[in-house]
């Protein structure tokens, strides 16, 4: 089995993702992958307004 280059995977996803205009990012931490983007608030939060949140 091939090793595969995370960070060269990441970084190519994210420009995919920006030459589309999508205003998301991903994010590598540590052995973990974090999507980045501005979103809406959660349910039963008590921020109005969307603000930049990271889903693992």
């Amino acid at each position: 089995m091939a090793k595969v280059n995370i960070q060269a995977e990441v970084r190519a996803a994210n420009l995919a993702l920006k030459a589309d205009c999508h205003r998301a990012a991903i994010q590598a931490r540590g052995k973990r992958l974090s999507l980045v983007a501005t979103l809406p608030p959660k349910p039963g939060s008590t921020r109005r307004k969307p603000y930049q949140q990271r889903i693992a």
